[in-house]
């Protein structure tokens, strides 16, 4: 289970009164992507993103590639961190995501729960 950045705030230095001007700006960041709306456009939930390893480059193995006919196999744009949305203008969700999205709106829908 993640814990929230108060939380591990807290755990760091109990002493603090007030957090950093740069601690806020992560709450705030924090706070507004926990507040967005599912779903987000995660680059690991691209119907084009091939993930491989080469084994050429021992410092970092692990290749995003993107499978687009337009990137044609180059590295994805990504991020790939945590919460952080992609701005590729190539994205599509791909059938794990697209399976969450249909029960999501199936869950959601006013009739979901009523027999037919």
């Amino acid at each position: 289970m993640f814990r929230n950045y108060e939380t591990c705030l807290a755990d760091q230095n109990p002493s603090a009164a007030q957090p950093s001007p740069l601690d806020m700006a992560a709450l705030m960041m924090t706070a507004m992507l926990n507040d967005s709306p599912f779903p987000r456009r995660l680059a690991v939930d691209c119907v084009f993103l091939r993930r491989t390893l080469d084994t050429n480059t021992p410092e970092d193995p692990f290749l995003m590639l993107c499978t687009h006919i337009i990137r044609d196999g180059r590295d994805c744009i990504g991020p790939f961190l945590e919460n952080i949305e992609t701005d590729c203008q190539l994205w599509e969700p791909n059938e794990r995501l697209a399976a969450r999205l249909a029960a999501a709106d199936e869950a959601s829908s006013p009739t979901a729960g009523t027999p037919s």
